[in-house]
């Protein structure tokens, strides 16, 4: 893992600060390029558990190199305090601008570009589960548009590795961090009763969500069930996204190459 100096980096601004992390924008003073830091909010430096989790989300990040993923360059180590070095994404303008603040201004995704942005995401979160990395965090806010309409993947706090047993039937998480967050609508509702339950079809759940979201500006739940507002005037989308959100996680595309294929069928 690449240790660097915090020495290297100027602090320009403080972008976001959450209930465990903080996110700063910094200028790397050798090449002149911008950098996103993320650390752990001042209360937690000495939290053993945020600790972990933090170091966790850095490994991972180490092992993951892709297109449609936030880049890592390394960490800082000082005094005590850790801070996960990573790329400024911006779009062609040269500003940053996140799915979900996209579907504010919009409301809804047409299909053309749904399919373009959720095919990107399948191939980001499969060359993940190719590594036995489960996302377990995919929603609009962490995915950042890019340039010439590309995308990327940030935030791995929630991320987890994972094996395969029984044949490759069934998996068992490996991380075993005792940190449970995450965002409710993004849930599907086997993990919600238990975080071990979660799987590669866990995060084609989130996937099915986050298309349905693009769709129709809404979530797909209502009174604490699942609900697909998607019109019957375009069938087969709804048919993609009740596959995709399906209860019952065998009954949900097998992987994200085939819930890559069935999207750019439609």
């Amino acid at each position: 893992m690449s240790n660097l100096s915090k020495s290297e980096f100027e602090i320009i601004e403080i972008l976001a600060s959450g209930a465990m992390g903080e996110i700063s924008l910094s200028m790397h003073e050798k090449t002149g390029q911008k950098r996103i830091l993320k650390s752990l909010i001042p209360k937690l430096n000495n939290d053993k558990q945020a600790i972990l989790a933090l170091q966790s989300e850095s490994k991972i990040l180490k092992r993951l190199k892709h297109p449609n993923i936030v880049e890592y360059f390394g960490n800082i180590h000082d005094k005590g305090k850790i801070s996960i070095v990573m790329e400024y994404i911006t779009m062609d303008n040269g500003k940053p601008l996140n799915l979900e603040q996209l579907l504010k201004q919009r409301g809804t995704i047409d299909l053309k570009n749904t399919k373009k942005i959720i095919s990107q995401v399948c191939d980001a979160i499969g060359y993940m589960h190719k590594k036995n990395i489960l996302h377990k965090d995919i929603k609009a806010a962490n995915i950042l548009m890019s340039v010439k309409g590309g995308i990327k993947i940030i935030d791995f706090g929630l991320s987890d590795t994972f094996e395969y047993f029984d044949s490759g039937t069934h998996y068992i998480p490996t991380t075993q961090l005792n940190w449970r967050t995450g965002t409710y609508n993004f849930f599907p509702p086997p993990e919600i009763q238990n975080d071990s339950n979660w799987t590669p079809q866990s995060d084609v759940f989130q996937v099915g969500v986050l298309t349905h979201l693009m769709i129709t500006g809404r979530y797909p739940i209502l009174n604490d069930r699942l609900h697909n507002y998607i019109s019957l005037d375009i069938d087969h989308v709804k048919c993609f996204v009740d596959t995709a959100i399906n209860a019952a996680p065998q009954k949900r595309f097998i992987n994200m190459k085939n819930m890559k294929k069935v999207l750019l069928s439609l």
